[in-house]
């Protein structure tokens, strides 16, 4: 599927190169599509994607702590926490599809055994980056 997407992109795409200038001339439709998609991703204000929730409890403490250890063990990632009655959830991580976030719990369950994958309604297109390590 990637392979014949990237040959029909190339095959009706015109891709002039000079010194240090690069000029891509799609046809009009191919146009037309990406300005469609670049306008419904500004109208959209928040999309469910997955997440993976790493610790519940109803105690914040404890869940500050996890997030304490979170950060040590992984630095280069992001985590927050948010209070929904009655519990306190930290979060890391948004993924497109459960798979992704799925592969996400694999690598980190040995330190945190209670993470797993949760829906989530409150992300922004553009924070969809997911992890890959």
């Amino acid at each position: 599927m990637k392979t014949a997407l990237f040959f029909l992109f190339f095959a009706t795409s015109m891709i002039s190169v000079s010194a240090q200038n690069i000029t891509v001339e799609y046809e009009p439709e191919i146009e037309r599509m990406l300005l469609t998609n670049q306008t419904i991703n500004k109208e959209k204000d928040k999309i469910t994607a997955w997440t993976v929730l790493i610790h519940t409890s109803r105690s914040r403490t404890e869940v500050l702590d996890q997030k304490m250890e979170f950060s040590a063990t992984y630095p280069d990632l992001f985590s927050e926490w948010e209070y929904t009655n009655p519990l306190y959830k930290l979060r890391s991580g948004t993924f497109e599809t459960k798979l992704e976030a799925t592969r996400f719990v694999y690598l980190i369950k040995d330190k945190f055994p209670t993470s797993y994958p949760a829906q989530y309604n409150k992300f922004k297109p553009k924070n969809l980056v997911g992890i890959y390590y």
